[in-house]
Parts: structure tokens; sequence; C-alpha cells
């Protein structure tokens, strides 16, 4: 490419995070053909795995010096096999690389830190809801011509741990900081809904985002409810009047996520077993005497669980 197609080549696509996803899943799966020294389910042994992979032109690069040791030591020429044996050992420990200042050539994976981010979004986030996000999302924003945007879930929400289940972490007090709505089959299914409802509201709703995965999983959990109560108290959608279209739109713009949010930490697992029950505690939850009139008597009721403040300045 001369230097024109590249700068082309630039402007239709953006390094997004998923891309560090995805090199970080490509390396756990590559690990899986090279033996069982290291195994990919620890964020450690892919930093091991990676850092000795190095740069496939340069055998021995100055960079890797602590390789070259370890080799010596063991009197073993370098062979991808050989440093594979040498980073296993019982004193390779992440300390040992921090002091040795061990980095990866990935541009945006350099540390080990930033590679367990990703790693555990791996882990935490299911395959099918991560194939999900890349076809519907990342695939169909080429197709239209927006892959030089700006992804529209950002590392901040992607890498947040309110959105992954329990499987993505390591110690007991944050498995336990997990609610059971988020976790196992229904932590799966929840995040297959989250991905829909993102890629819903980024091409339906002029490209409005998720600021936090807390929000993201809260409106994943919810909108289907927040939906089916207005299709019950005013038929189907395609019957709803100006006033009631403009309080949808506005729900899934974002504007009121933060009470979603709210509302989905309140909430207990069980409801998510029965949608009629879930939707009644919601009704329950509103304060219909904070609300204008005209608003409880001619669409407001399926939305009083949400705060008035939130609301009535959009309102019509």
């Amino acid at each position: 490419m001369n230097q024109s197609e590249n700068v082309e080549q630039m402007e239709r696509k953006r390094h997004t995070e998923m891309d560090n996803v995805c090199a970080v899943e490509a390396w756990m799966q590559s690990m899986q053909r090279v033996g069982r020294l290291l195994d990919p389910m620890k964020a450690l042994d892919v930093f091991k795995y990676v850092a000795v992979l190095g740069d496939p032109r340069v055998p021995v690069s100055p960079a890797s010096q602590w390789l070259t040791d370890l080799l010596v030591k063991n009197g073993d020429p370098p062979t991808l096999a050989n440093k594979l044996k040498a980073v296993s050992a019982k004193g390779v420990t992440k300390q040992f690389l921090m002091a040795k200042k061990v980095v990866l050539l990935h541009p945006q994976i350099r540390g080990y830190s930033e590679l367990a981010l990703r790693h555990r979004f791996i882990k935490g986030f299911s395959e099918s809801a991560r194939r999900a996000l890349h076809e519907k999302l990342s695939v169909e924003m080429g197709k239209r011509g927006l892959a030089s945007k700006p992804f529209p879930l950002s590392r901040t929400v992607l890498m947040d741990a309110a959105i992954l289940t329990t499987d993505a972490f390591m110690t007991t007090k944050e498995k336990e900081e997990v609610p059971a709505w988020r976790d196992g089959a229904a932590g799966a299914a929840l995040q297959l809904r989250m991905v829909n409802a993102a890629v819903e509201r980024y091409f339906c709703f002029n490209g409005a985002v998720f600021n936090t995965g807390a929000s993201w999983a809260a409106f994943g959990r919810l909108i289907g409810h927040v939906d089916a109560l207005m299709e019950a108290a005013l038929g189907q959608k395609a019957s709803w009047d100006d006033s009631a279209v403009s309080v949808h739109s506005m729900i899934w713009s974002g504007d009121c996520d933060g009470e979603l949010t709210r509302l989905a930490a309140q909430l207990p697992a069980n409801l998510d077993n029965t949608p009629h029950i879930m939707q009644k505690t919601l009704k329950a939850l509103g304060v219909k005497s904070a609300l204008p009139k005209f608003l409880v008597d001619i669409w407001w009721p399926p939305l009083s669980f949400l705060s008035p403040l939130s609301l009535v300045t959009h309102g019509p």
C-alpha cells in the first residue's frame, strides 16, 4: 500500500476495544495448540505466552534478555517449546515478569494489567454474547459505512465488572458481589439481551450509548418489562400517539438509565422468572401523586415507577 491507501484504510476502520478483546481471544485459542504447559484460562499464563511469541522476525531481541537468561540457565536452544517450558517454571511469577519490565508488542495491550482486564471480560461475558456483539454491532457498522465511527460501547463500559458473571472473578469477595440475576445461565441470557438492546439503541435511536456497565446491564434486564407495561396500557406500538412515542424514545435514548439502574439493584432475582410479577412490582413502586394529573390519566401509569424528575421535564 502507498501512503494514501494507508490513510484511507485507517479512515475506513477505527481500532476499537473489541479488536483488543479479539486479540486476547486469539492468543487464548492459539495456546490450546501448543501443549498444556500454560493454561489459557489464567491471565498470567496468557501474558507469558504472548511475551514468548515476541516478534517472529527477531529470534532473540534485546528486550527478551530475561528469556534468553532462562534458556541459558536450562541449557536449552531458543525453540518455542523450550521457551514455553522456561516461562512455565515455578520461579517465573508475576513479580518476576514485572521486575524484568516485560511488555508485549501489542500497541494497546502492553502490560499484564491491560491483558488481564480483557481476559476477565472474555471469561465473564459469554461466547454467544461476544459473537452477537461482533456480528450485530461491529460487522453491521461496517456494512452501514460506520466503521470509522467510534464504537458505541467504550472501553470503560465493556471492561466494567458490572456486566460480568462470577466466571470472570477469582476471589470469593468479587464473586459474592455479583447479583444472582446477572450470573449463571440467567446472566448469559441477560448478556444477549444487553447486546440486542445496545444494537437497537445505537441504530434506531440516533446513536445513543451507555455510559456505564451497570446502566447497560440494568437496561437489558428491565427494558422488556418497560415496553410490556406500555403496550399493556396503550396497545401495540404502531397505535401509540406522539406523546407515548416521545416518552418511549426518551427511555430508549438513555434519559432514564439512572432510574433503571437504581431499580435493577433493588429488585430480587426471582422476579426475572415471573415477568407478570416483575411488571406488577414495577408498577407498585410508582408514586402517582408526584406526577402531573394529565400524564397519569393519559399514558403515564405504566411508567410511574420511574422518577418524575427525569421524565416530566421531557414530557409533551
